[in-house]
């Protein structure tokens, strides 16, 4: 085909042949654009136009300027950006253009004067408008980006995701002077302070494709009203469950099998991940780079509130700190058990992974590649549809998973073994894809309402309950081994466990873990008898899940510290009053799911256990390895 050639030429093809500095050589951008074409060839041939309902009638335009132009001077920053909420995660939507002479741009911005920093303004179109984005009709990027130093878009993390599309240049009805070839490509771009692509991604979609229907890309009011839409939509978007819209653990489970708890450790070690989609020229997948973010996205849903602790996420030189932590060790006294999200911050969640010297990048082009190789870069996780960084030594990659065969490549020697799952690991993980698989063979076919657990949500309350039960488990070992004084004594009042129960979960991958910058945070801001609210066994040795064996926990905690407190004379000590008799927040939540899923023969105590004479019509969804 003639367009290969063409593309074997261009410098940013992803050719491993070439080496770095070559490459990077001929990347050197000016502050707004880049002075190399990335696209060599005439592709209205070869690019498949997939067909879209018809689109709403579009709004009239309203009176005003047609564009505003990074590049134009103000004097001030606009008011809509000056009056913004500080709850408000929305912070502007951009226009982005591959100008044919320039390469990527940004065109327009809303408000204006939103994105003046050169080093900002600089790696943006890049990374909206991916490499290969001519392959696709559609497709939608995700990325994180450093806030710039002048303040405008705030202190922490700025989040984007944006929509591109292509156009025939024939089919405009006004053509601008630069556009010398067939096909204009275009990308919308959002900027937020949270991860809220969930609720913005239709209608980034939507109105990207309106954009494009009025062939004439002078007129912008239409992403103004996109814009103030956003601003009133966006307010109530930042809780946890919104954050998780989006997201597909199904998805996941199904591509990477067993190997997705495999991924999970190796997340969890902090090393350097790179998740990697190649685009081949002989097909073309439906929006490979949102497939590529997705994935890394999911995976990180998994640890328990970690979307809502990205705020440092973006460079490995951001400080580390998480703004709504309290200083020193959390308490029992504060623990709110009718909380799930308490429950969960006494249990030491979010756990700090992307903290100083580690970054995330769902989706990473050649011009951040630099970033792999910064001294200050300790750990990553990052994707990427480019070649070359697969093919580069210097990267010191760890691991390179290959989202197309649901591969992994190992770098690091040793560490495949180290994260290889336990015989209770596979037969736990057993247990989560046959669900899966079996939901995803239902759902095909087209029979039967979805429950809890065919949901996202028991998949993530499954590996919820792994992390946690390892965690308190590692507690345990260390309390059982160190501790001492009557404490001690009356926090292992009634426990029969394993004597070393974290090795269920690996002895190596408990080792290394051990000394991650992560686990050192969480363990000494967490309880050192975290074990009395949850069992320090793996969730497939145990009984029940997490949800029903928290409640039990709470009970049994302020049972042993009540009769210890009795032989005392003294109060008990417990972290709430009503602990006894309440099933809450984690507990609740959890086990609240499953019950709701059963059917209606099967019953349930006061206290959330399972009456026995019912114990033969339905199986706990949490119960593993039975």
């Amino acid at each position: 085909m003639s367009h290969l050639n063409s593309f074997d030429q261009d410098p940013w093809a992803s050719d491993p042949r070439a080496s770095l500095s070559e490459l990077q050589s001929k990347l050197t951008p000016t502050p707004f654009h880049q002075d190399v074409n990335p696209f060599e060839y005439e592709h209205s041939q070869h690019t498949p136009h997939t067909k879209h309902a018809t689109l709403p009638s579009l709004p009239s335009p309203l009176p005003g300027p047609s564009s505003h132009s990074t590049r134009s001077t103000s004097d001030d920053i606009s008011a809509a950006q000056s009056q913004r909420s500080e709850n408000d995660p929305l912070l502007a939507t951009l226009l982005i253009d591959f100008h044919h002479n320039l390469g990527p741009i940004i065109e327009f911005c809303h408000p204006p004067n939103t994105v003046t920093d050169s080093e900002f303004a600089r790696l943006l179109p890049f990374l909206a408008l991916p490499d290969g984005a001519h392959m696709t009709q559609e497709d939608f990027s995700y990325f994180h980006l450093k806030p710039p130093e002048d303040g405008k878009l705030g202190k922490s993390t700025v989040f984007g995701i944006s929509c591109n599309r292509q156009l025939k240049a024939s089919e405009l009805i006004e053509r601008d002077s630069h556009v010398t070839r067939s096909i204009v490509q275009k990308a919308i771009v959002v900027l937020t302070t949270k991860p809220v692509f969930g609720p913005i991604r239709d209608k980034l979609g939507v109105i990207t494709r309106a954009f494009f229907h009025q062939r004439n890309f002078s007129e912008r009011q239409l992403l103004v009203q996109f814009h103030q839409s956003l601003e009133h939509s966006l307010l109530d978007y930042t809780n946890q469950a919104v954050l998780n819209t989006g997201t597909n653990l199904h998805e996941l489970v199904l591509k990477f099998k067993h190997k997705t708890l495999t991924l999970l450790k190796l997340l969890l070690l902090q090393k350097r991940i790179l998740f990697f989609g190649y685009r081949p020229l002989s097909k073309h997948p439906e929006y490979p780079v949102e497939r590529l973010c997705n994935f890394q996205y999911s995976l990180i849903s998994l640890i328990p509130n970690l979307l809502h602790a990205l705020a440092h996420a973006a460079s490995p030189d951001i400080p580390a700190t998480l703004g709504r932590r309290v200083s020193g060790n959390t308490t029992t006294g504060s623990m709110r058990t009718t909380d799930r999200d308490s429950l969960l911050e006494y249990a030491g969640m979010p756990l700090d992974l992307f903290g100083k010297g580690s970054f995330f990048q769902p989706y990473m082009p050649l011009q951040q590649i630099e970033m792999l190789m910064d001294a200050r870069t300790n750990a990553f996780l990052a994707g990427t549809t480019n070649a070359v960084f697969t093919q580069q030594k210097n990267l010191k990659l760890d691991v390179v998973v290959d989202i197309d065969n649901g591969t992994l490549e190992w770098h690091s020697p040793g560490l495949e073994k180290l994260v290889a799952p336990t015989s209770q690991d596979r037969k736990w993980m057993d247990e989560v894809v046959a669900s899966v698989t079996a939901t995803h063979h239902r759902q095909n076919m087209g029979g039967g309402p979805v429950s809890f657990v065919d949901s996202d949500d028991w998949l993530r309350a499954k590996f919820e309950d792994y992390i946690c039960s390892a965690l308190a488990s590692i507690k345990y070992v260390d309390y059982v081994k160190y501790g001492t004084g009557n404490n001690k004594k009356d926090s292992l009042v009634g426990m029969s466990y394993e004597k070393n129960p974290s090795q269920a979960f690996g002895e190596g991958f408990v080792n290394v873990m051990r000394t991650s910058t992560a686990f050192i945070d969480w363990n000494m801001r967490t309880d050192v008898a975290l074990f009395d609210l949850i069992e320090p066994r793996h969730p497939h040795m145990s009984g029940n899940g997490l949800g029903l064996r928290l409640s039990e926990g709470v009970s049994d905690m302020h049972d042993r510290r009540s009769a210890s407190a009795g032989a005392n004379g003294s109060s008990p000590t417990t972290p709430n009053a009503s602990v006894k008799s309440t099933l809450g927040g984690f507990g609740a939540y959890i086990a609240g799911k499953a019950r709701n899923s059963m059917p209606a023969s099967r019953s349930t105590s006061v206290n959330g256990s399972v009456n026995d004479e019912a114990e033969s019509a339905w199986q706990s969804p949490f119960s593993a390895g039975k």
